[in-house]
């Protein structure tokens, strides 16, 4: 038996119910956007964390008279903001292995810059896996690592 045309009429106008089915079938779509943001901004929070925590350590370097008596004290701020080795780090599971400190020597020949023929800089960085919610990992599929560096003309030191 078909159903009569002015019942199917009845059926098409009647509006109950549609905004149920329009959340039910929008709102997934809103939540995981609504995630994905979140996953986004605490990455960019954590990838900021890592960049000051580094510009800190080499501020603490680029004064020190040897560096490289300092190098593990800088790490230690670098990963936990302190000296202090029992402080948790920043970041969860930071450790002062993922920070690698070098010394370069930038030549001055045109004397540019004040300080003779050669400019000390200290350079920090740091790489780290990303965790997060997991969302970003599994739209793209692949581990993120989160990567930050810093440069710091070293006025302390006299190597």
């Amino acid at each position: 038996m078909f159903p009569r045309p002015n019942m199917l009429r009845k059926y098409i106008a009647d509006l109950r119910g549609v905004v149920a089915v329009e959340s039910a079938i929008i709102m997934p779509f809103l939540a995981a956007l609504s995630l994905g943001a979140i996953d986004a901004s605490y990455m960019l929070l954590q990838n900021h964390k890592m960049e000051q925590a580094l510009v800190s350590a080499a501020n603490y370097l680029s004064l020190a008279e040897d560096p490289r008596l300092v190098e593990t004290q800088a790490k230690q701020i670098a990963i936990s903001g302190t000296v202090d080795p029992n402080a948790p780090p920043l970041i969860k599971n930071w450790t002062i292995e993922d920070v690698s400190i070098t010394y370069k020597m930038i030549a001055n020949n045109s004397g540019v810059y004040r300080g003779g023929e050669f400019i000390r800089v200290v350079d920090i960085s740091s790489s780290h896996p990303y965790s997060g919610f997991g969302l970003i990992k599994a739209i793209t599929g692949n581990a993120i690592t989160l990567n930050a560096q810093y440069e710091q003309r070293m006025t302390g030191t006299t190597i």
